[in-house]
């Protein structure tokens, strides 16, 4: 007998292809809808690609219109769709709260069932990707199939066979519709260590797109063509990727941070990835677990920072942040195989990778390398109770009134004491255009800005630019505005390095960001250093309620 691997790649269908829905609160049958995929395959625009490799050669075939009884065939005769089944599955349901996803489980209990287990994931009621698992034994062949189902994206078969009637041939078959984003993943080398990031490329309309994706997190960004290549700017941040070439499967080029010098570029290579990479776990199988809080020390040559680890999983998908005293490290998404796990994001600003090994239900050897400029090691032990310094402790006010004039993006002069802020409630932001933690919070205050400003808040954000040279500052901090869709007054303020000149009411700027609230007498109400973003879970939940009951006090005292 021979083995026969075999890859299918396709299209998302339709969302109830394999079940994917959560519409009926009682399940009366283990998976609902099974038998009907022929009736949701009609929508499908282009045809299945397929590639037949063997020994000796490789065989191309475009279908247009795909015989799906015989391209799914062990799924859409699997027989487990019976009421007399429903026993025979272990039903079980995690969720993650920081990447508000939910894995619904199942897994057979009995020897006898076609499906030996499936997995369906939902983000809020829709399902966001599947997998399950048949296997089928006749007396031709022995069959073991493992679909990935990624709705709006595509879907994977990976088959093993036991063919009694063939001998001494191997084949891998595969297929692919291309009219929609599809996964990649991309890696940026550091010099000592690679960083791998996710993202879903379109090349299907006029203009080429790619999209990161950490979490609930999605930025995007289009390829503008040029004469040696395609440029991808990043929003908000002054960075761009370059693109030396992308074919069929891979992609290669350098990522540019002028936020922190034009000679800071780092390469990077991209490869595809089948469907199988976004969503791969066997719920069969035991895999260690990371999720909940975490007591960290980050170790820079033996000077300790200590911070919270916030971590969810789902399977082997893992997601979470660490909260500092300063702020967070945003959206940190990963995998973690056997003991050992790794996060990474890229935002363009941040290009982050952790990785660590647990052992004796402790974090030992951990690595933490930002871009290609700083590393340093950090250790972890859970303790749901660990905390911080309060950010409100942390910077201390020198005078009682403030006072200040600095220019806007146009060059005009702005006072706290001009009659727009008069008897107004008012926010100081102190941010600066190449902060990523300062993103997240100016997203918050323009949510805080269109809900108070009819009952009189203000916001003034103080931004310390990295360029000295006015021109460069207003072109870097007049994007971040347009991209973040800023409404509020924004002044430039000058540089980091000048921000205890111009602010001497406070001792020190210690965190990018921090928000100073005003009474309507410009008496401090309260000083706030760092945020902590979406990324946090629940720091940022009780930090948002806490701010907006302020703010309600300050109005209506």
């Amino acid at each position: 007998m021979n083995k026969i691997h075999i890859y299918i790649g396709g299209l998302a269908i339709a969302l109830s292809l394999f079940s994917c829905s959560e519409e009926k609160k009682e399940i009366k049958r283990p998976f609902e809808d099974v038998y009907n995929i022929e009736d949701h395959l009609s929508d499908i625009q282009s045809g299945l690609t397929k590639k037949v490799y063997s020994s000796e050669s490789i065989e191309s075939q475009i279908i247009t219109q795909p015989n799906w009884k015989v391209e799914l065939k062990p799924f859409m005769e699997a027989d487990f769709n019976r009421s007399a089944n429903k026993d025979k599955y272990l039903k079980t349901v995690q969720e993650s709260n920081l990447m508000g996803w939910k894995d619904v489980t199942w897994v057979s209990t009995s020897e006898n069932s076609e499906v030996k287990w499936a997995v369906y994931r939902y983000k809020d009621t829709n399902c966001i990707g599947a997998i399950l698992e048949v296997s089928k034994n006749s007396e031709g062949y022995d069959l073991t199939e493992r679909l990935t189902f990624i709705p709006e994206m595509g879907y994977s078969i990976e088959n093993e066979q036991s063919l009694k009637f063939i001998v001494n041939e191997n084949f891998f078959l595969s297929g692919e519709f291309n009219s929609k984003p599809q996964p990649w993943r991309m890696f940026f080398d550091i010099g000592n260590q690679i960083i791998p990031v996710s993202f879903y490329l379109n090349t299907t309309g006029k203009t080429p797109s790619l999209t990161f994706h950490q979490g609930k997190e999605e930025i995007t960004t289009q390829f503008i063509k040029t004469d040696s290549g395609f440029v991808a700017e990043m929003p908000v941040f002054q960075s761009y990727l370059f693109i030396n070439y992308l074919f069929e499967d891979s992609i290669n080029g350098a990522f540019h941070n002028l936020d922190k010098g034009d000679d800071y570029v780092i390469n990077f290579t991209g490869t595809a990835l089948p469907y199988s990479e976004v969503l791969s776990y066997d719920p069969t199988n035991s895999i260690t677990n990371i999720s909940g809080k975490w007591e960290v020390y980050f170790d820079n040559k033996g000077d300790q920072t200590p911070a919270i680890g916030i971590f969810n999983q789902l399977g082997d998908d893992i997601y979470g942040t660490f909260a500092t005293e300063t702020g967070d490290y945003r959206h940190l998404q990963g995998k973690i195989i056997g003991n050992s796990f790794s996060f990474s994001t890229f935002d363009g600003s941040h290009l982050f990778l952790f990785t660590g090994t647990i052992k004796n239900g402790e974090i030992t050897d951990g690595q933490f390398f930002s871009g290609n400029h700083f590393h340093e090691t950090w250790t972890a032990k859970r303790n749901p109770n660990f905390e911080l310094t309060s950010p409100d402790k942390l910077t201390q006010l020198t005078q009682e009134k403030f006072d200040f004039t600095f220019p806007d993006i146009n060059g005009k002069l702005v006072s706290l004491s001009d009659s727009k802020f008069e008897n107004k409630v008012v926010i100081l932001q102190i941010m600066g255009s190449w902060c990523p933690n300062c993103m997240d919070e100016s997203l918050y205050f323009t949510e805080l800005y269109k809900k108070y400003n009819s009952e009189g808040l203000e916001i003034i954000g103080l931004s310390f630019e990295r360029s000295k040279d006015f021109e460069k500052a207003q072109t870097s901090l007049k994007k971040a505005l347009k991209d973040l869709n800023i409404p509020y007054t924004v002044l430039i303020a000058g540089t980091p390095k000048e921000s205890g000149e111009v602010l001497p009411m406070i001792d020190k700027v210690m965190s990018y960001p921090t928000s100073i609230f005003l009474t309507k007498e410009k008496s401090v109400a309260k000083v706030h250093t760092g945020f902590y973003g979406p990324g946090t879970g629940a720091y940022y939940i009780q930090y948002t309620q806490e701010t907006d009951s302020l703010i309600q006090e300050l109005l209506h005292p």
